[in-house]
């Protein structure tokens, strides 16, 4: 009845995927088969035979569950490679951009050369995508996320975040820029 009742609910994730819910009703089957099968095996007395098959098909349902956990662990560990790849990429690209236009405001010769550290970050992001792609069907769990563009108001605004010491007076010593960053 519990397990009746989580799969008609799936109170944890609203989302399209509800990674969640099929994570939590797989281990609800397994605790279920596990309580089931260990009260079968004592309550009626069951052979060595029968009691083992039980342990098997127990063990074999544990390592299932225990495995799908770990796929999905390892993927959304890749998706995390990729997006922090890809956004320590826009990173080093705004840095040099930076660079080029203090060179030219200084009137220096502005190398274009791409960035070694940028096409190391490019690499390492087309490897974990490709990866991710080829092992774990990234393109179906992307069609499957929600996805929402925002029009309405403020989708025009830029956001300005400020940096850490953004307005502290510079004059001031260091014992009060650590009291002020502590704040």
């Amino acid at each position: 009845m519990a397990v009746t009742a989580q799969l008609s609910q799936t109170p944890f994730d609203d989302r399209q995927l509800c990674l969640l819910d099929r994570v939590e009703n797989i281990g609800l089957c397994v605790r279920y088969m596990m309580f089931t099968g260990i009260a079968t095996a004592l309550l009626f007395d069951a052979g060595a035979a029968i009691t083992m098959t039980i342990a098997g098909i127990l063990l074999i349902a544990n390592a299932a569950f225990f495995g799908k956990m770990l796929i999905h662990g390892a993927d959304d560990w890749l998706a995390t490679q990729v997006v922090m790849a890809q956004e320590q990429q826009a990173l080093a690209e705004d840095k040099a951009k930076a660079k080029r236009l203090a060179k030219m405001a200084r009137g220096e010769p502005v190398d274009e050369t791409p960035d070694s550290k940028s096409f190391i970050l490019k690499k390492r992001e087309d490897l974990f995508t490709w990866i991710r792609n080829t092992f774990f069907f990234a393109q179906y769990r992307s069609d499957q996320l929600l996805r929402l563009l925002w029009t309405g108001p403020g989708s025009d605004a830029a956001i300005y975040i400020p940096h850490l010491y953004a307005g502290v007076p510079l004059d001031i010593n260091r014992t009060r820029t650590r009291t002020v960053s502590c704040i």
